[in-house]
C-alpha cells in the first residue's frame, strides 16, 4: 500500500476526538493503511499529564503512556478508514502482555510505534512500542473495537484487509495474521503463532508454539507445523520456529521449533520447496531456493545452504551440514558433512564431483566452474601434504573466486568431517 506522508497536530485534531491535556499524540512520521504508524509526543516540563503524580519526582502514569499507543492506532485506523475524529469511537476491549520498562518524564520526547496484527468484524489487535530516544519504556499488546461508524465507511475499510478464515478452521484469537491471509476448513492455528500477508493454509494445516510464518507461502493439507519437537529432552521451554517468504510447503511435511539443547530456533529462508513427507527437526536452518523431496528426513540441528537440492527418502544425519548448491541423490544415507557445489549419493555416501549441470543451469561462469573442479579434486586427491595445506594453496590459486573461498571455509569450519570422495569401482 505504500508509507503515507508526515503530518502535525492540526490534521491529528481532524482524526481524533481527544483534546488537551488527554490528547497524547503531536504529529505522525510515517503510517501505512492497515498496518503500521510511527507517531510522537513531546512530553513539556510542565505538562498538565504529570500532575500529582509523585509530585517530587514527576512521571508519566503507566496507563497514559499505553493511551498513548491506544491514541496512535486509533489514529491510524481512522485514516485508513478515511474518517474524521467525530465520525467513530475507538474503545478498548482488552490490554495484554504490558510491559513498563522505565518511567517517562517531563521534557521526554516519545516515540510511538503501533503495528496492526489483525482486524476481524471491526475488533482491531495491535502491537505497540513506545521509546525514548532508542530506550524501550513501554511495551503492550490490546485490542480495540470501532463503534458509531457508518456501515458504508466500515465496509469501505474492511475491504482492505483482506483475511479469509473459513467457518471450519480454529483460529485462537490471539494469534496475529496479517493483510491477506487465507486459512481454509479445518485448519488448527494456535495463539502464539504469526502469518504474514498472502500466505495460504489450505485445509487441514495444523501450527502452533511460537511459529513465525512469513508472507506468500502456500501450505498444503495435513502439514503439522510447530508443534513440539521429537526430543526426549524437551520438557516444554519456549523455543521458536521462524519460516520466511515463499516457501511451498506440501503435504504431510512436519517442520519442528528449536530446543533449549541448541539455538532455541528452527529457521527456513524463503523460496524454498519442501515436498510431501519431508521432515525438519528441531534447531534446523535452512537456506533459500532450496528443494527437499518427497520423504527427505532432516535430523536435529542440520543446516542446509542456499540453492541445495536433497533427493527423495534422503535421510541426513544431526548435525550434518549440507553446503550451498549442493545435490544429493534419492534415497542416501548422509552422515559427514557435504561440500558446496558438490554432488553426493549412495545407501552410504560419499562425494561424487562437482555439480556440474546445477552450477551450468545457475549460469555460473566457465571460469568459476572449472576453478570449482580443480580445488574439489585438489581436497580430495592433492599431494600438497596435509588437508590444511591443501586447502592454503587453493585459497593461494583460487582465491579470487568467492566460490572457492566459501568452499575453502566450509571445510575449515566442518566439525563432523566431510563424506569421502567415490572410488572408481562405486
Amino acid at each position: 500500500m505504500g508509507v503515507e506522508a508526515s503530518f502535525g497536530i492540526d490534521k491529528v485534531r481532524q482524526h481524533l476526538p481527544h483534546r488537551p491535556p488527554i490528547l497524547l499524540v503531536d504529529e505522525v512520521l510515517e503510517w501505512e493503511k492497515f498496518d503500521s504508524i510511527h507517531a510522537r509526543r513531546h512530553f513539556a516540563a510542565h505538562d498538565p499529564v504529570f500532575q500529582g503524580h509523585f509530585p517530587g519526582n514527576p512521571l508519566l502514569p503507566g496507563v497514559l503512556g499505553v493511551e498513548a499507543l491506544a491514541q496512535t492506532a486509533a489514529l491510524m485506523v481512522n485514516l485508513s478508514l478515511g474518517v474524521k475524529q467525530d465520525e467513530t469511537s475507538f474503545l478498548f476491549a482488552a490490554v495484554d502482555s504490558t510491559k513498563f520498562k522505565k518511567s517517562i518524564k517531563p521534557k521526554d520526547t516519545v516515540e510511538l510505534k503501533v503495528k496492526m496484527l489483525w482486524e476481524r468484524r471491526g475488533l482491531y489487535r495491535f502491537e505497540g512500542e513506545a521509546f525514548v530516544g532508542n530506550t524501550l519504556v513501554t511495551k503492550t499488546e490490546f485490542t480495540a473495537k470501532l463503534t458509531n461508524i457508518k456501515k458504508s465507511k466500515l465496509k469501505k475499510g474492511l475491504s482492505r484487509s483482506e483475511i479469509e478464515i473459513h467457518p471450519l478452521a480454529v483460529v485462537d484469537p490471539n494469534a496475529r495474521l496479517y493483510g491477506k491471509v487465507k486459512i481454509g476448513p479445518f485448519c488448527q492455528v494456535g495463539p502464539n503463532v504469526e502469518i504474514g500477508n498472502g500466505t495460504e493454509l489450505m485445509s487441514h494445516v495444523v501450527i502452533d508454539g511460537h511459529t513465525s510464518i512469513g508472507e506468500d507461502n502456500t501450505i498444503y493439507p495435513f502439514a503439522a507445523i510447530g508443534l513440539q519437537p521429537q526430543d526426549k529432552k524437551y520438557d516444554g521451554e519456549v523455543t521458536r520456529l521462524t519460516i520466511g517468504n515463499g516457501n511451498t510447503i506440501r503435504e504431510y511435511v512436519t517442520l519442528q521449533p528449536g530446543t533449549t539443547q541448541d539455538k532455541g530456533e528452527t529457521r527456513i529462508g524463503d523460496d524454498n520447496l519442501f515436498m510431501a513427507l519431508v521432515h525438519v527437526a528441531h534447531d534446523c536452518i535452512v537456506g533459500d531456493h532450496c528443494i527437499l523431496a518427497n520423504g527427505a528426513t532432516l535430523a536435529g540441528h542440520v543446516e542446509v545452504g542456499d540453492s541445495a537440492i536433497i533427493g527423495g527418502l534422503t535421510a541426513i544425519h544431526q548435525h550434518v551440514q549440507i553446503g550451498a548448491h549442493a545435490m544429493i541423490g534419492g534415497h542416501s544415507a548422509i552422515d559427514r558433512d557435504v561440500l558446496p557445489f558438490s554432488m553426493a549419493m549412495g545407501e552410504r555416501a560419499h562425494h561424487r564431483g562437482i555439480n556440474l549441470l546445477g552450477l551450468r543451469r545457475r549460469q555460473f561462469s566457465r571460469g568459476t566452474i572449472k576453478a570449482l573442479q580443480n580445488s574439489y579434486k585438489r581436497v580430495f586427491e592433492g599431494d600438497d601434504g596435509f588437508l590444511k595445506e591443501r586447502l592454503q594453496s587453493i585459497s593461494n590459486e583460487y582465491g579470487s573466486y568467492k566460490e572457492v573461498e566459501e568452499l575453502v571455509s566450509f571445510v575449515e569450519r566442518s566439525s563432523r568431517g566431510l563424506l569421502t570422495e567415490a572410488q572408481d569401482d562405486g
